[in-house]
């Protein structure tokens, strides 16, 4: 199925209006957002369904889909890799520097019948092609200090259940790495020797990790420090887990020539330096990801005022990501739940927002595919009632 929030509880409009546009016979193409990869192309088996409290969707509008055209199993068509190519253009990206804010936040765009026909052929093209023995894929795994003993010790990583979908693109020979989240270490390179699958040891770090895969040493390196530096200075955003060819040979050669990494210095136990790489938003703001870059975006593009990283003003040391003048609410980016530190973190934050009784609105790292969707909605409850959301 694919799905939309409503507009309001109860409601069969959809938050997103071109979500209503969809209509049973359609073609769908369904894209990975995170992983920026085409999973396939879908036929659209329904009329819009509402759905009161499912147990996985909850309150949602949808439209049951089918498989009409897949790449082959363990393979994905590279979305980003297709629109960089020269030799391609589409309708909808006429600026191909600027192609992830056409659809990041978006539910779904409509496709003309050009860029529909340039993604069908691309996935014939995977699924005629021979294989390449010698094409590397990869991915990362990650960890905390908790976790890294035991990952290491069997071989074994393991991920949150909800990452299957993309721990199930692994196949065996693929290349991967492991990134320790509170020493911010990469450790390289390992070999897969299974496919991704859920429960390879149903009792390791006590079930709460059952996406694993199984792994060797491929070649094992001196760990890299300040690994999220690293990984953002090479355009890989860290919580990703899948990797295309061009982003693994970068990793790798990183490992390889540690000394030709220019952007930081590497030096055991060093932490991140002033330099640390930020990218910079359309309102001039400079923030620590590409997440939060869309975040700032979209409040910008809807004349909504806002300030990044600004100091909660409370005894304790409290910063937020952001915070929104007109409805006088913060914003946090939750991008690494899942693990325990963070977690514990987490939990503090949102304390003391609750003690101090100011307005939150928090974001997990699947809302930022549907920033349109989930932010009119969280927002609407602190916006004044004569603000109009441009």
């Amino acid at each position: 199925m694919i799905g939309c929030k409503p507009k309001e509880h109860g409601s069969r409009q959809p938050v997103y209006g071109r979500f209503d546009d969809i209509r049973k016979g359609d073609k769908v193409v369904y894209y990975a957002t995170r992983d920026k990869v085409i999973v396939g192309i879908f036929d659209v088996v329904s009329d819009m369904e509402y759905l009161k409290s499912d147990p996985e969707w909850g309150e949602e509008l949808v439209y049951r889909i089918k498989p009409e055209v897949l790449p082959p199993r363990g393979k994905y068509l590279d979305f980003k890799a297709l629109i960089k190519d020269p030799s391609v253009k589409f309708d909808l990206f006429p600026d191909k520097e600027r192609w992830r804010y056409q659809i990041w936040g978006h539910t779904c765009r409509p496709l003309t019948k050009n860029d529909f026909n340039l993604i069908y052929q691309q996935i014939q093209k995977l699924r005629t092609e021979p294989d390449r023995a010698h094409e590397m894929k990869g991915f990362i795994a990650v960890c905390t200090n908790e976790t890294e003993r035991e990952c290491l010790k069997s071989m074994l990583f393991g991920s949150l259940k909800s990452w299957f979908d993309k721990v199930s693109l692994v196949r065996k020979g693929d290349i991967g790495f492991l990134l320790n989240l509170d020493k911010n270490t990469l450790y390289g390179i390992f070999r897969a020797e299974t496919i991704g699958m859920l429960d390879i040891v149903p009792e390791a770090w006590g079930g709460r990790f059952p996406a694993q895969i199984r792994v060797s040493w491929e070649k094992q390196f001196d760990p890299l420090p300040n690994a999220r530096q690293l990984l953002e200075g090479l355009g890989i955003h860290y919580p990703k887990y899948v990797l295309t060819s061009e982003e693994l040979k970068a990793i790798v050669k990183a490992f390889e020539r540690p000394e030709q990494i220019t952007f930081f210095t590497v030096r055991p136990g060093l932490r991140a330096p002033l330099e640390e790489p930020r990218f910079k938003t359309d309102d001039g703001h400079f923030v620590k990801s590409k997440s939060e870059v869309l975040i700032d975006n979209w409040l910008y593009h809807h004349n909504l005022v806002h300030a990044y990283e600004r100091k909660v003003p409370v005894a304790e040391d409290l910063t937020c990501d952001f915070y929104v003048l007109v409805a006088q609410c913060y914003i946090e980016y939750w991008g690494l739940e899942g693990f325990e530190d963070y977690e514990k973190r987490k939990e503090k934050k949102i304390y003391l927002y609750q003690r101090y009784h100011l307005k939150l609105v928090g974001l997990k790292d699947k809302d930022i595919e549907r920033l349109d969707d989930i932010l009119p909605k969280r927002l609407a409850q602190y916006l004044p009632r004569d603000f109009i959301l441009q």
